[in-house]
């Protein structure tokens, strides 16, 4: 990874919050890639490994979004974290939600807070909280 590469992976980049981010990090001067499992700059399934790598191809920074309408996650978005630390991603911003802490345990989002905390590989500037 070269200093001056500075492209972010907008995952759900074709949602309501990912398009949003997108478009304001290419107003701000950033190259932007868009990862959804249709209708973005590139395809990613949070369901199928193989597109980890290849949305992660050129990027230094992600705005991760983590699968909805589900409560457990925190695995895969580890592998896919895992896979983030190689490709040299150093800088990752995560959609969060308004009192993930108290959150119950079988329900991941806190989960994936805390790993990305532990992992101090990444310059987290804050959860974006939604709520």
């Amino acid at each position: 990874m070269t200093a001056s590469r500075r492209t972010a992976l907008v995952l759900g980049g074709t949602g309501r919050t990912g398009a949003l981010v997108a478009q304001k990090l290419i107003e701000r001067g950033l190259n932007a890639r868009t990862a959804s499992r249709r209708g973005a700059d590139v395809v990613f399934d949070w369901d199928d490994k193989t597109t980890y790598a290849p949305a992660l191809d050129c990027v230094d920074r992600v705005y991760l979004v983590t699968p909805i309408m589900r409560i457990k996650f925190a695995r895969q978005a580890a592998e896919f974290l895992d896979l983030a630390v190689v490709a040299g991603v150093r800088h990752v911003t995560y959609l969060s939600t308004y009192r993930s802490d108290q959150a119950p345990p079988e329900v991941d989002i806190r989960a994936v807070e805390l790993d990305l905390v532990r992992r101090g590989s990444f310059t987290i500037p804050y959860c974006v909280r939604h709520g």
